[in-house]
């Protein structure tokens, strides 16, 4: 929670890097773009925060506000070549 308090001061063009990015929607495993279908959530790509090594939020921005769509503890969603992601 302390990490997701330090972003509400900061500006998105601050906040996006390497580490917290966009992600296309077909990147996703295909269990969560089938979900993405089933909640009638339709976009290209969704925005990937990350809190900690595995620890990921996703979402889209609308208005400067975060929607979370996912929590995602141990990187699954979209699976990292990376080493510790």
């Amino acid at each position: 929670m302390p990490k997701l308090v330090s972003f509400e001061q900061r500006k998105w063009s601050d906040i996006i890097s390497d580490n917290k990015h966009w992600i296309d929607c077909w990147k996703l495993s295909k269990e969560a773009q089938n979900r993405l279908n089933e909640i009638k959530l339709y976009y290209d790509s969704l925005f990937s925060l990350r809190l900690t090594g595995t620890l990921r939020l996703f979402g889209y921005i609308e208005n400067g506000v975060f929607y979370i769509v996912w929590y995602d503890p141990n990187h699954e969603i979209c699976l990292s070549n990376k080493k510790h992601t």
